[in-house]
């Protein structure tokens, strides 16, 4: 693997402008090509660190407005069968999450919108996938975070000072995921080279990882047939002005150009959470990425 080059990307130079830059809700802009119907990554209240309010119904109300087709719910979890879970993991493994499926009772369709039941499965710095082989036929689907580097069970956290050091870090997670010897059943990976919850520094640290890592990366990950998550709470979450000109446009441009599949995850963790969905579809036409690059499931 190529190791970090101390020095920043030029994307700035090579980034056309968003259409919707001074518009957050996306009203009044240029029309996106790209539409967005399937939402894989949603968190209910039953993962920890989500709403109270965020509950099935809820999302189901609010998707009808956003004209979204399938809603995809994929609760925090780690498998009580896998050692290791931290206080506050613990509560969260399968039983836990399987209360949703017990709600749903069958049901695939509620008011018109499709319902699928995955989770997002943590992974350490170990490389350990927490969820128990003979657990994945609970799930239909099943997201990969390589990027929790907010918790010490995911990234030793003295890395977390050093960009150089936490953008090694993430480029030799996202190859464990992808190479590890489960990653078959793996539907994506979320959020990609993402450093935890540390928003300010997202650009900071991605810029030391350069163009020919991702496309090792990415062309493994499509070789491995895991699709890559547009996540669009990392996209959103960066100041306005400077999603234009972000990483995350030189980052999936290359995926793009490896030929990668893609899902599409608003991390939303309360129903109100829209994640801005047109501002996001703006952001995928400057990549190129089309509904036809998206995984079909």
């Amino acid at each position: 693997m190529p190791f970090l080059k101390n020095m920043k990307s030029n994307s700035e130079e090579r980034v056309r402008p968003l259409p919707c830059r001074n518009n957050p809700d996306g009203e009044g802009c240029t029309a996106a090509k790209m539409k967005i119907t399937t939402d894989l990554h949603i968190h209910t209240n039953l993962s920890s660190c989500a709403s109270r309010e965020a509950t099935l119904d809820a999302y189901i109300e609010r998707a009808l407005p956003l004209h979204l087709k399938t809603l995809g719910f994929s609760n925090h979890l780690w498998d009580s069968a896998v050692p290791g879970a931290s206080n506050w993991y613990a509560p969260q493994n399968v039983e836990h999450v399987l209360k949703l499926k017990e709600e749903l009772n069958g049901r695939h369709e509620i008011n018109g919108i499709r319902i699928l039941f995955g989770c997002e499965a943590e992974f350490t710095y170990e490389g350990k996938l927490c969820l128990a082989e003979e657990n994945f036929h609970h799930f239909e689907y099943i997201l990969v975070p390589h990027s929790h580097t907010h918790m010490k069970c995911v990234m030793p956290q003295e890395y977390a000072a050093d960009h150089a050091r936490h953008a090694k870090f993430l480029m030799d997670s996202f190859l464990a995921v992808v190479n590890h010897p489960l990653s078959a059943h793996f539907t994506s990976i979320a959020h990609p080279f993402v450093p935890g919850t540390r928003y300010s520094i997202y650009n900071e640290v991605q810029s030391f990882i350069p163009d020919s890592y991702f496309y090792e990366a990415f062309s493994a990950a499509k070789e491995k047939g895991i699709a890559i998550e547009v996540n669009g709470s990392c996209i959103v979450y960066q100041p306005e002005e400077q999603i234009p000109r972000c990483e995350y446009v030189r980052i999936y441009t290359i995926a793009k150009k490896c030929g990668c599949t893609f899902t599409y995850g608003s991390d939303s963790h309360d129903y109100r959470d829209d994640r801005k969905l047109r501002l996001v579809e703006n952001f995928l036409d400057i990549c190129g990425i089309t509904e036809d690059d998206f995984l079909k499931i």
